[in-house]
């Protein structure tokens, strides 16, 4: 592979879209940001609160309820949780995922 692709800034074009490679990118990185901060004020907006009343509310019943689902979320390997996701919203929902057809399966 020639290394001065890149920095020359000459990625290609893309044989799906027709246009080059770094327009598809582009397109595609501000969503992807915008995307990946919801995502971290999501989890702070849960995890602090929760956070804060389990250690307040120690060895009461929701804390070990909120400390067992911890335990069974950090457990799960993320790549499963999201392929069972998807398998649910396109069996289940009849969405659309990740350019495959629904099936009414």
């Amino acid at each position: 592979m020639d290394r001065g692709i890149i920095l020359r800034n000459d990625w290609g074009d893309s044989m799906y879209y027709h246009m080059p490679v770094k327009n598809v990118i582009w397109e595609r990185l501000l969503l992807t940001i915008v995307l990946s901060f919801v995502t971290m004020i999501f989890s702070w907006l849960v995890s602090i609160p929760l956070g804060v009343y389990s250690a307040t509310h120690q060895y009461s019943l929701l804390d070990y309820l909120l400390t067992g689902i911890n335990f069974v979320g950090r457990g799960i390997p993320e790549f499963m949780l999201a392929l069972v996701v998807m398998w649910y919203a396109q069996s289940r929902l009849g969405m659309t995922v990740g350019g495959c057809l629904a099936s009414n399966t």
